[in-house]
């Protein structure tokens, strides 16, 4: 899996993650990120299955995210749609969303749950990227990349799976 770490002064949406793959047995760097700005100010980073990554991620790029009707209902109905005729059967890619000011972590049933709160994480690292930005920002509202940085290498030092190594940032 991953890490994937976004945050929100409520307006704007920061998003970052790393670049690792594994297998659960061995840990590669990825030149293919995992956190991208797919148009109309959307943020989106994904976990888990490589292959439903993708193809959440192509459905979200060829949605019109410019246009306002455009919510995460019909965010995630572009993903399942795409899931359907790919024939592919999710059953571990989370993916955290991001626009307007708002999280949204769409689970790999496709449910999703709108999050409350500044900041949130997804993959094998996030309880230790959460930690870190409890820690560093105490709810102060001053979230920034090199928080998101930090909690990102808590996220690498304690999990087998993450990796600093060409970690990406996308915001709008």
């Amino acid at each position: 899996m991953t890490t994937v770490i976004g945050c929100t002064n409520g307006k704007d949406v920061l998003m970052i993650g790393d670049k690792s793959a594994s297998d659960g047995n061995t840990t590669v760097i990825s030149i293919t990120p995992k956190v991208f700005n797919v148009g109309g100010g959307v943020l989106v980073g994904f976990s888990g299955d490589w292959r439903g990554g993708q193809l959440g991620i192509q459905a979200l790029i060829d949605l019109d995210t410019e246009d306002p009707d455009c919510g995460i209902e019909r965010m995630v109905a572009a993903i399942a749609q795409s899931f359907s005729e790919a024939d592919y059967k999710n059953e571990e890619t989370l993916f955290l969303i991001g626009y307007g000011g708002q999280l949204f972590e769409v689970q790999p049933n496709l449910g999703y749950i709108a999050i409350y709160g500044e900041y949130h994480a997804i993959g094998d690292g996030s309880q230790f990227a959460l930690g870190a930005l409890w820690e560093m920002c105490k709810g102060v509202g001053d979230l920034n990349v090199s928080h998101l940085t930090e909690a990102l290498r808590a996220a690498a030092k304690w999990t087998g799976s993450t990796t600093l190594f060409d970690w990406v940032e996308a915001n709008d």
